[in-house]
């Protein structure tokens, strides 16, 4: 009891030495922010009123003002809680200072984003006068005490934060701040590895990462986690030698799994750098190799992007791709593509593979490899999968009986726990045959099912949707592992196609491939076709089912129905 009284006094103290707080509300819905506002400023508080986006990047641009704490009401339609939280602890001015979010009781999912991008107090609705007031003022007491220690150091993995980065500009000469470069290591898959598999596992894998990082980190060099899934290495020297010397380190201790005694985690890595260029160079660097970080594709586990020019048009239009998502614009846009599937001696069509296409009047055509990177890290990512889905159903009217759809699912698509429920639910309402739709997944997401995405994939499996296995050879899993998923077709990837013609080593693994999945009653289709050679070496080969552009590019539902 006594160290308790002792902690309360300590935040009276605290707050008493801060009688004004200066707050920020941000909230899109006028009424609501006007009640939030007229509470604060009753208690004494110098309030900012925040409504629109263009409001918050007007406010962001504006760094001398200091914030002592920013409410974020999350029941808004064009702000989205959890961005807003990461654009603020990535403000050279606004990082440390204290955030609140209010969520509704339903907005669980919220909660943990808003608590992962760096939130350290979140208040349910509905709640009182008082509860709101003593809440936020408590919180920012105990912010100030935790400053009043160490405000420089994250708390999880005890590395410098953004803070701690600053720091490091202000003591570093300015003559020497071009003798430095910057690399950006971004966690790509830290939200789906929370989903899947938990908070805590979530933190033990950082926790591990950050001790590989500290094992590679380059005499004199500082690292730095400053947010919740981005860490920075600040590295002497500009020589292209030394940064691609710091990258292979980098995705060599990334690459190995991360053992949590019941899970095997895997990593991915979006890596950006940056060169440091005159006396703002430290500072300009670290936001350029960001910048870079998040443009990498997550595609290949650890692509390397350096900053360029370019790079920030791109991010520009990133961003412009993020906000038609947000304000679904995308979902009212977007149509799906049929490309067929045939029998490869008769020439028979036997189903198709639905594909996204999205052509928008403002950004033009976007392409799958462009957008699904952004789209699997929005809160839209599920929404726009069941319209997906729903879409297919509708389509499969159109085509004959005998064929099937195929539907390609994400892994991130796969850990959100209402997502079979969802599909099923659907396909109920449609009246549709599931043994006719196909849930395709790739390889590397076949590997990683556990918790959530296993459980989602025995339910869409069990009500009678077959499963299928896209890009196979082109991932990291054994087939002994892959012929324990109940597949009812395996996908052999262009990589092996496209050497029909000139190596007899692809020759005699889709030989061998063809033996083992026809002992295993699975389906074999060969996927990226273009050309007569290689559809009569497949022939040969007496593989069944074949994809690609010799035998039909993807085109809309009306092409085909026509044809």
């Amino acid at each position: 009891m006594p160290s308790q009284i002792n902690k309360n006094n300590k935040i009276e103290n605290a707050r008493a030495c801060y009688p004004t707080i200066r707050a920020v509300i941000i909230d899109d819905v006028p009424a609501s922010m006007l009640v939030y506002s007229w509470l604060l400023r009753k208690e004494g508080y110098d309030v900012t009123c925040i409504g629109t986006k263009e409001e918050l990047t007007h406010f962001l641009a504006d760094s001398h003002r200091n914030i002592d704490v920013f409410v974020v009401d999350t029941s808004q339609k064009n702000l989205a809680a959890p961005e807003i939280i990461t654009l603020l602890n990535e403000h050279k001015v606004y990082a440390h200072s204290t955030k609140v979010v209010l969520v509704d009781q339903d907005e669980s999912s919220v909660a943990q984003l808003s608590f992962a991008a760096g939130v350290v107090e979140i208040i349910t609705k509905p709640f009182n006068t008082k509860t709101l007031v003593s809440r936020i003022a408590v919180t920012q007491a105990r912010r100030l005490l935790a400053r009043n220690s160490d405000y420089t150091r994250d708390i999880l993995t005890g590395l410098p934060n953004y803070a701690g980065i600053l720091t490091f500009f202000e003591k570093v000469p300015a003559q020497e701040h071009a003798d430095f470069f910057v690399v950006s290591a971004e966690l790509a898959n830290i939200t789906t590895i929370n989903n899947l598999y938990g908070w805590e596992v979530g933190d033990y894998a950082i926790i591990a990462l950050t001790e590989r990082f500290r094992s590679i980190q380059p005499v004199g060099s500082f690292l730095a986690r400053y947010s919740s899934k981005k860490f920075c290495f600040i590295c002497p020297g500009t020589s292209q030698a030394k940064v691609e010397q710091i990258l292979r380190k980098i995705k060599a201790v990334a690459s190995k799994r991360v053992n949590t005694g019941k899970e095997s985690i895997f990593i991915q890595l979006n890596l950006g750098y940056a060169l440091s260029e005159g006396p703002e160079g430290l500072s300009n660097a670290q936001q350029n190799a960001d910048l870079a970080a998040n443009l990498a594709s997550s595609s290949s586990g650890y692509h390397a992007i350096s900053y360029t020019p370019a790079a920030k048009q791109a991010l520009q239009r990133a961003y412009s791709i993020r906000h038609e998502i947000e304000t679904k614009r995308l979902q009212e846009q977007f149509e799906m593509y049929f490309q067929p599937q045939v029998n490869i001696s008769t020439y028979t069509v036997v189903g198709y593979e639905a594909l996204f296409r999205w052509s928008s009047p403002s950004l033009g055509s976007v392409s799958p490899a462009e957008l699904f990177p952004i789209l699997e890290n929005s809160e839209q990512v599920h929404e726009i999968g069941l319209a997906v889905f729903q879409k297919c159903f509708i389509a499969l009217r159109s085509f004959p009986e005998r064929t099937s759809v195929a539907v390609n699912v994400s892994a991130r698509q796969l850990s959100e726990r209402s997502f079979a429920d969802d599909v099923v639910r659907l396909a109920k309402q449609h009246g549709v045959d599931p043994s006719r739709i196909e849930i395709e997944i790739t390889e590397s997401g076949a590997v990683d099912l556990h918790g959530v995405a296993k459980n989602n994939l025995s339910s869409l499996v069990s009500y009678g949707f077959p499963l299928v296995l896209d890009d196979f050879g082109v991932g990291y899993a054994n087939l002994n592992y892959l012929l324990k998923i109940p597949l009812k077709k395996l996908k052999l990837d262009r990589v092996f196609i496209q050497g029909l013609a000139t190596d007899s080593s692809a020759g005699n693994i889709v030989k061998s491939l063809c033996l083992l999945t026809r002992l295993e009653n699975i389906e074999l289709l060969a996927e990226g076709v273009e050309t007569r050679e290689e559809h009569r070496a497949l022939t040969h080969l007496n593989v069944s089912l074949g994809q690609g552009y010799f035998y039909g590019r993807p085109e809309p539902l009306k092409f085909w129905c026509n044809s």
